[in-house]
């Protein structure tokens, strides 16, 4: 099996195993979830048919009228406006740019109007056209990713706290920043076709290569949050580890008792694990200053109060306590 193939397979299955699982759960029938899951519908169904090749597969069927290029045509700027509607709901819309609401309505409906003309009257060679449509549609998708998914999604991940959430957002964000290279490629080459001039084929390849991050991305970010807490769960309990030892080493030299949460505990019953994390650094900072001035000693305590003077936020501190090595 080619490797695109392969890939396209892959971003199938991961699609329709979580989306079995959100119905299995009655998410899907939320009106948020029915706009998320057709978004990623329509971008699978337009990665299908990426490639002359594929067009040609499907075409055939068609009298071989351009309904591959047409169709990624219409999916993708779909997908923008599904995009920019779920940015307003959730009150990252950039206000300044409304213009934005009419850009997809208006170029899907130029798409269509063009598609009918080239059915009927065949004005532009297939090839050329093939160059001028995806030139056009990926002008939409970068206007709107400039002008209104990247400020938006930058604005979501700001806001956001759940790391795991965190690190989708930052997939979004990359995944727009690698198509929007490929779209200055087939732009250029549609420019060429319309003038006349250089070697379109030759520009519409160069930027290619970046659409395999883009895919790469959009697979991370269709993976679902209960596999990021996941990884981030074992993350966190080496934190847990971490500051266990420290907490041991503390209470020893300060001769007091350590929190008698235990790895145990946390293991068996994992939402007790950011309270065990919490009580292990209170357990710290409270026994501290307590520890009897020797040589190793006093360098635990300056390196614990280090940590405290310069790291006031929780997070940064349950960081820089962690890297501690005792």
């Amino acid at each position: 099996m080619e490797t695109r193939n392969a890939v396209i397979l892959a971003l199938w299955l991961i699609f329709f195993v979580t989306f079995g699982r959100a119905v299995s759960k009655g998410k899907s029938f939320l009106p948020a979830g029915q706009r998320i899951w057709l978004m990623f519908f329509l971008s699978i169904l337009a990665f299908t048919f990426w490639g002359e090749a594929a067009e040609a597969s499907l075409d055939q069927y068609f009298h071989h009228l351009p309904v591959a290029l047409y169709l990624k045509y219409v999916c993708l700027i779909g997908v923008c406006h599904l995009y920019l509607q779920m940015l307003r709901e959730v009150g990252s819309y950039p206000q300044n740019h409304t213009w934005l609401d009419n850009l997809a309505p208006t170029a899907i409906g130029l798409g269509l109007l063009s598609f009918v003309v080239q059915a009927l009257f065949e004005p532009v060679p297939l090839a050329e056209l093939r160059f001028i449509i995806i030139g056009a549609r990926d002008l939409v998708v970068l206007l709107s990713i400039v002008f209104g998914f990247l400020r938006g999604t930058l604005s979501m991940w700001r806001q956001e706290r759940v790391l795991a959430m965190r690190l989708k957002q930052i997939a979004i964000v990359l995944f727009f920043a690698c198509f929007a290279i490929t779209t200055f490629g087939s732009m250029s080459a549609a420019v060429m076709t319309i003038l006349h001039v250089g070697d379109a084929p030759a520009a519409a390849r160069v930027l290619q290569p970046f659409i395999y991050p883009a895919v790469l991305f959009f697979a991370l970010m269709l993976v679902p949050y209960r596999w990021y807490a996941g990884v981030l769960h074992l993350q966190r309990l080496y934190t847990y580890y971490r500051l266990k030892r420290i907490e041991q080493v503390v209470t020893q030299l300060a001769g007091t008792p350590p929190d008698p949460h235990t790895l145990q505990n946390v293991l068996t019953h994992s939402g007790e694990l950011e309270l065990a994390i919490y009580r292990t650094v209170i357990s710290i900072l409270d026994c501290y200053p307590m520890i009897r001035h020797t040589g190793e000693a006093n360098q635990l305590v300056a390196e614990i109060h280090h940590c405290v003077l310069h790291h006031p936020d929780y997070a940064d501190l349950v960081g820089a306590l962690t890297a501690i090595r005792r």
